[in-house]
């Protein structure tokens, strides 16, 4: 499995190209609104006590102005992934390759290692389960409590990013090459993803994220229960199989699905990939926006969904 915070980032770093992680800033806030829109009452003002009274400092880089606490934090986790060791938890590596199987074989039972100076062993999922039980458990501290619920709102944005629930031996499109646009820096289809065609879709539109977040709530709202149901194992195939139909699927010319390797060399396929000369153009912009803004609405009614469950008692 990769190690983004660790070996990505400094290969990324030595070839110019900035790594991302997660939605942007703009996309784990519209998830937060998206979410806090269809929370009970009891939920939201469970959420709002916790997040008051435990604030964190949050930098201007990682996500303020959301106009709302949850959003204010959205991105907090990415802030603190490296000092808190906890860059496993953000992904899930099932290969672009797979259709099925037990998450299991990719992913180990989230934990708080004893030796602090380790990653934090798990994947999104798991890590999920873990940091849910935590925020259950009213006999816990509340400080401990809102952190989890920090986190929680951070990656079940994470997890509708479909390149968090898949990996062509890239990194989740970390370690690929492609032109966007006219830019003349290369960018990645990690990157494009987290932020670039949402922040191309919120220029056009002159909207602010609040903005867009009403947008999509009216497109999706009257499927609000079924959109919202399911479980971590469901909701992550699920942004698989829009990573292999959409993320990778429009692309053109297309990357090859490659058999999994675990020790396979970033480097190396980003050289394959920028051999292919892929273009992110307009017709690449609307075909993905669409997936992007139903993978938004998903991530942010699932969270809705889940700390309803947690927090209504």
């Amino acid at each position: 499995m990769r190690n983004l915070f660790l070996a990505i980032s400094a290969m990324f770093l030595a070839s110019s190209v900035t790594p991302l992680f997660g939605w942007g800033c703009e996309g784990h806030q519209m998830v937060a609104l998206l979410a806090r829109i269809h929370m009970t009452p009891v939920a939201s003002n469970a959420v709002d006590h916790l997040l008051r009274e435990n604030p964190v400092e949050v930098s201007d880089r990682f996500c303020k102005g959301g106009g709302d606490l949850m959003a204010d934090i959205a991105s907090w986790a990415d802030a603190v992934r490296n000092a808190e060791k906890t860059g496993l938890w953000h992904y899930i590596d099932i290969p672009l390759e797979a259709h099925s199987g037990e998450l299991s074989q990719w992913c180990e039972p989230a934990s708080e290692p004893e030796d602090k100076t380790k990653d934090r062993p798990g994947c999104v999922t798991s890590a999920i389960t873990y940091l849910g039980a935590i925020l259950a458990d009213t006999s816990k501290p509340a400080a401990t409590r809102a952190r989890a619920l920090r986190y929680l709102i951070h990656f079940i944005g994470d997890m509708h990013q479909p390149l968090h629930t898949t990996d062509n031996n890239d990194h989740g499109g970390n370690c690929t090459t492609m032109q966007v646009f006219s830019d003349e820096r290369a960018s990645n289809l990690h990157s494009i993803w987290d932020s670039r065609l949402i922040a191309r879709t919120l220029a056009d539109r002159k909207m602010t994220p609040a903005q867009y977040a009403t947008v999509i709530d009216a497109k999706y709202a009257a499927s609000f229960k079924t959109i919202a149901a399911g479980n971590q194992t469901e909701w992550a195939w699920d942004g698989h199989t829009a990573a292999e139909k959409y993320t990778y699927g429009l692309l053109k010319p297309a990357i090859p699905v490659e058999k999994y390797d675990a020790k396979a060399d970033c480097n190396a396929e980003r050289e394959k990939v920028a051999a292919l000369k892929i273009k992110i153009d307009d017709p690449y912009f609307s075909g993905a926006m669409p997936v992007i803004d139903a993978q938004l609405a998903k991530g942010g009614y699932r969270l809705a969904s889940y700390l309803n469950q947690i927090l209504t008692q």
